[in-house]
């Protein structure tokens, strides 16, 4: 049960309650007190135990092992006062970073989920992998619509330069057909000079143009699918 609860994404949520902000400072000895009454907060947590020993004072978190949660931004400041009793130094901000994390030991935590609360709405920070996910998944979009275009494009430049070449054969036939009449006409005329032989005329290339075309054997289709299969996975 406890596994399926680490599971949970809360990303998408958000929670703000406007009775206890009208009626309390927002700041950072407040913001986990805030902090327990969104969904986000696990009761079963080390905050709960400080809480019941030691009212507000958080500073002896460290002392408990288990998951809790605390403020990293802006960094919690205590001060002593008479007596040797510590106190929290309230520090007000529009931004409050909280990180969840398990105590090992005194002094050592691991990082679970972050969450941030910013002008009185709480959010859970999205994970590192659905959100690069997300983003690659746009880019690859934008590179499949990118390609498609290109290819698109090759395709009519390739339509274009065939028809051309089409008709600069038919005109290069013709100037072959003219000039062969031509010298048959002059052959019968006079007499005098012998017919010339009927010059090949080559066909004109068309310069600085070249024939588009992908290179051999790609697909880019199938390769941006085949990288969207292994961002899935």
């Amino acid at each position: 049960m406890e596994g399926e609860e680490e599971e949970r994404d809360l990303s998408s949520i958000s929670f703000r309650d406007p009775v206890w902000l009208q009626m309390y400072p927002l700041n950072s000895t407040t913001v986990l007190d805030y902090f327990a009454l969104s969904p986000f907060y696990d009761p079963a947590c080390t905050n709960e135990q400080c809480r019941t020993q030691w009212g507000l004072d958080y500073s002896h978190l460290w002392r408990l092992t288990g998951v809790e949660y605390t403020t990293i931004e802006p960094a919690p400041k205590y001060t002593k006062a008479e007596g040797g009793r510590t106190f929290a130094v309230p520090q007000a901000s529009t931004l409050f970073v909280i990180r969840k994390q398990e105590r090992l030991r005194p002094n050592e935590a691991a990082p679970l989920r972050l969450y941030y609360c910013l002008y009185g709405n709480i959010y859970e920070a999205p994970h590192l992998r659905p959100l690069l996910h997300g983003r690659l998944r746009n880019c690859l979009y934008h590179l499949r619509e990118a390609f498609a275009v290109h290819v698109e494009e090759r395709e009519r430049a390739a339509a274009v330069l065939a028809a051309e070449e089409a008709t600069q054969e038919g005109a290069a036939d013709r100037d072959g057909d003219l000039a062969m009449g031509e010298s048959a006409a002059r052959g019968e005329g006079g007499g005098k000079h012998p017919a010339p032989s009927a010059a090949v005329v080559p066909r004109q290339p068309i310069t600085g143009r070249s024939r588009p075309g992908l290179p051999p054997g790609a697909d880019v289709s199938r390769i941006v699918d085949d990288l969207l299969v292994e961002l899935s996975m």
